[in-house]
């Protein structure tokens, strides 16, 4: 049951949340005392802050777990990544996505009642990711979900920009969660666009710069802008072009990455070409390499950030400049070395599954699903149990998948 602030005075909200937090947290409550005081200012607070700040005090439980080698926990994960749709604006498919392997015909909202399961999840979480195979604003409870979710827990998502209507850019600020939006852009020409991703360059580049007007004209700083780039052999060389693009829409970083190994297939884009997959790994290794340092030197000239998902460089040598931009870009050294994704996270399919991290495989190693059981029943299910003791046993479990992996296991 939630607490409604603003029915109290400011003694009984805090023996209202002492109340809360002994329910919730049992012996554990002494540490966390001292920080239900504080979050009760001398104030009338805002509506919002009936959820305790309960992401805090989660994190600080989950900590305590880990640190104790605690397997059936009491926390919850404090990012989950959900699967609202694998359905997509974008036909044909893009050419570097794994819808190419699937028809329409396997593409569906998840049900209402994942949705329902995990709601009463979301106050405890830093941040809830809505992106995972779809496009999140394709989704058609969208606008309805970000009501659903109060700071100060996020919500963060990848989009590929083209239905960010008015509405939608509207229904984001208003709801004061959304504070990270990664739009996939792979381009920073019209040509080179449509060969990757289809016809909308221009749309695209209008609707993100909608966004960011509005966040001026409102005087915000969330959501915070980020464009990304799987990098091929068709837009390598317009790396540099594409920071000053991002820096153009009003984007703060750009994400960059290399395709993912495995995909093997033929494509017929705009203009008679074809997008050969394996063709497009295949790119100058100097020049590669030599286009990210001139990318890296412009980031920083005009003030966007820029990260690498995964290893930066393909040719090997002593250079110190490449040593430099590797060391401020990779995403590995920017994470804990330890991790703890079997305490702290979760990925839900569009199907229900659960699995405990984006990098297990996704068909065959769930560890519950949300049409069957509650996330609690999941979360500290034999299943999860189990992926907690091999990690502290071995710093990784066998659901971990072997190609594509990620930064932990050494991701390429």
């Amino acid at each position: 049951m939630l607490i409604h602030w603003m029915a109290f005075s400011r003694q009984e909200l805090k023996q209202a949340l002492k109340r809360r937090l002994r329910r919730r947290l049992g012996r554990r409550l002494e540490p966390y005392v001292s920080t239900a005081e504080t979050l009760v200012g001398p104030q009338r607070l805002r509506e919002y802050r009936r959820w305790a700040d309960l992401p805090t005090l989660n994190r600080e439980l989950l900590r305590e777990e880990y640190d104790n080698k605690i397997v059936k926990v009491r926390s919850y994960p404090l990012e989950i990544t959900l699967a609202t749709t694998i359905r997509c604006n974008k036909q044909p498919a893009c050419a570097i996505c794994e819808r190419n392997l699937r028809g329409t015909d396997l593409e569906w909202d998840a049900p209402s009642i994942v949705l329902e399961r995990l709601k009463p999840v979301f106050p405890h979480l830093d941040i809830l990711y809505l992106h995972c195979s779809g496009e999140p604003l394709f989704y058609k409870r969208f606008e309805e979900l970000l009501t659903m979710v109060k700071p100060p827990t996020k919500i963060r998502f990848n989009s590929n920009a083209v239905l960010l209507t008015k509405a939608k850019i509207k229904a984001i600020m208003d709801s004061e969660v959304v504070d990270v939006v990664n739009f996939s852009v792979d381009a920073a020409t019209e040509e080179t666009y449509q060969f990757i991703r289809g016809p909308g360059f221009d749309k695209m580049v209008g609707n993100i710069k909608a966004l960011s007007a509005e966040k001026e004209r409102r005087g915000s700083s969330i959501p915070f802008i980020v464009v990304n780039m799987c990098v091929t052999k068709a837009n390598y060389r317009e790396l540099p072009q594409f920071v000053e693009l991002a820096k153009e829409m009003g984007a703060g970083a750009v994400d960059l990455f290399h395709m993912n190994k495995g995909p093997d297939w033929k494509l017929d884009r705009p203009g008679g070409r074809v997008f050969d997959y394996r063709d497009q790994e295949r790119m100058d290794p100097d020049e590669h390499d030599a286009m990210i340092v001139r990318a890296f030197d412009r980031a920083r000239e005009i003030g966007v950030d820029m990260n690498f998902v995964g290893s930066v460089f393909f040719s090997e040598d002593n250079n110190p400049k490449k040593a430099q931009v590797g060391d401020e870009i990779r995403e590995l050294d920017r994470w804990e070395s330890l991790c703890v994704a079997p305490w702290s996270r979760a990925v839900v399919g569009v199907d229900g599954n659960v699995r405990i991290c984006y990098f297990h495989k996704e068909w065959d190693e769930s560890v519950g699903n949300l049409i069957f059981q509650s996330f609690d029943e999941i979360w500290n299910g034999d299943k999860a149990q189990a992926v907690r003791r091999e990690f502290l046993e071995r710093g990784f479990s066998d659901h971990c998948v072997k190609e594509n992996h990620c930064m932990f296991l050494g991701r390429v």
